[in-house]
């Protein structure tokens, strides 16, 4: 628990992400503010370095077992912070590696490129938008105490669950159809009246509809998909936002996503304001963990606490427990495919419950064989349970490609397929969850959403159908 290394390392960090944002702004001349990259930079920022900044600057934790809970021992949490540092160097290489050299000419040739005809699975959007309404309704009808602002009462039917995916899958895929036909008008400039009107009634309304209720409820999940996934083009191509409204809009969703998540866990007989206002009355006795007063972010703090997550699993590996050589990754690739990540468990897992995906391993090595909660995972220790520190290299060097990618293509359009459109919306959408989660986290949401569309194209095609096109609508 050394501060001066701590602190030196954290300065290299810093160092290193303000040469990389100067080379972004004088190569591409422009810093896209919602993208893949600055949503995972802030939140891998906030999970692996802001409690050793909150070290750093001398807050404390009051008791032995909080600091066991989240820097497992003295020698662990400067090893954590370095390998973090180097992971993230090793993303922003990524990044940059496959950058155009000719930027502007390579836009134009993008813009050029948009004249790609509609994939005719785009004429089978009515279908998909009536599914998402019906399986909306039929999850509203068997989700218990939820339909009533209750955000886990536990009370629902078992079919909810397959509801709430359907709709899911089917709500995120009518978007992506929606931005696919947007990405191909070559449109310049749009105003915000335009682009909602091109989204259309039926899919607005559902949108924002679904958004209103998962604040009233409190989950926080829905409103930072659904939100990006609806609006992220728009702002991202056509209204692009400043470092300063993007600052302010990082403190205050902050702010509020940190009420609702203490909003949701108060009695669900109590009307919303009622809520709202005995959380605010608490405010004042969080981060009663720490000495010193109110610490930096203490919004942030829950975010901030998944840390632990690389400091236990550095503490046991490899010293306890030997490197998994990709068993985590694989069962991540393989549970996109419907009970395969069963067998996979069963037979490679030898059916222990905590090699059931690196959360539960995690888990396990801070609570035991009989744990209370899930303990979660973070990108960094997920990678490092398979291949240690060059895991953590390697696997944030490919992230830094895709990512930088998935964010030309949003930026500035492009021919692509659907599959990789769909890939870099969802992406988008979870990046800010990337780094207390898994770089792998989303591939059974694309896969599902992709493949929901592709049978939802087949059966039509079978049954002779032919719905209206999404040409003949926005005609």
């Amino acid at each position: 628990m050394n501060q001066i290394f701590m602190r030196d390392s954290l300065f290299i960090y810093l160092g290193a992400t303000l040469l990389f944002f100067y080379y972004i702004k004088r190569t591409q001349k422009l810093i896209p503010w919602i993208s893949i990259l600055v949503l995972f930079v802030i939140s891998y920022s906030v999970v692996q370095f802001q409690l050793p900044l909150i070290h750093v600057l001398g807050f404390e934790m009051k008791n032995s077992y909080f600091q066991w809970f989240i820097w497992s021992n003295k020698s662990v949490p400067n090893k954590s912070v370095i390998i973090s540092v180097l992971g993230m160097i090793s993303f922003y290489i990524g990044y940059i590696l496959l950058r155009r050299k000719n930027l502007d000419t390579d836009i134009n040739q993008s813009r050029q490129s948009r004249q790609f005809g509609l994939l005719r699975l785009n004429s089978y959007y009515w279908p998909i938008l009536t599914i998402c309404y019906l399986s909306y309704i039929g999850f509203i009808v068997t989700s218990g105490s939820y339909k009533y602002g209750v955000y886990s009462a536990g009370d629902e039917m078992a079919v909810s669950s397959y509801f709430s995916t359907v709709f899911n899958n089917c709500l995120l895929g009518a978007i992506g159809l929606r931005l696919y036909y947007i990405n191909s008008l070559q449109l310049k400039t749009i105003s915000f009246s335009k682009y909602i009107s091109l989204m259309g009634v039926s899919l607005t309304m559902i949108v924002f509809w679904h958004l209103l209720f998962s604040f009233f409820v409190g989950d926080r999940g829905p409103i930072m998909m659904f939100g990006l996934m609806y609006f992220g083009l728009y702002f991202i191509r056509w209204k692009r936002i400043t470092f300063l409204q993007m600052a302010v809009f990082f403190i205050v969703s902050s702010f509020v996503f940190s009420i609702l998540s203490q909003v949701r866990t108060k009695t669900g007989k109590k009307d919303f304001a009622t809520r709202v206002q005995s959380v605010l009355s608490d405010d004042s006795k969080r981060n009663t963990n720490f000495k010193g007063g109110v610490i930096p972010l203490s919004q942030t703090v829950e975010l901030a606490f998944s840390v632990r997550c690389l400091n236990h699993v550095v503490a046991n590996v490899p010293s306890k427990y030997d490197y998994h050589y990709g068993y985590f990754q694989m069962e991540q690739i393989v549970s996109s495919i419907p009970f395969l990540s069963g067998f996979y468990n069963k037979y490679v897992g030898k059916g222990h419950k905590k090699y059931d995906g690196s959360s539960n391993f995690i888990t396990y090595l801070i609570q035991g064989d009989d744990p209370k909660y899930g303990d979660g995972r973070s990108s960094t220790a997920d990678l490092y349970l398979d291949f240690g520190v060059y895991g953590v290299i390697v696997g944030l060097f490919l992230f830094g490609i895709f990512a930088s990618r998935a964010d030309f293509t949003l930026t500035y359009g492009g021919s692509v397929s659907l599959f990789f459109w769909l890939t870099a919306l969802i992406y988008l959408t979870g990046a800010f969850y990337i780094g207390r989660s898994s770089i792998l986290i989303f591939l059974q949401r694309i896969f599902q959403v992709y493949f929901f569309l592709l049978a939802n194209h087949y059966l039509f095609e079978i049954l002779g159908r032919n719905p209206k096109s999404i040409k003949t609508v926005n005609s």
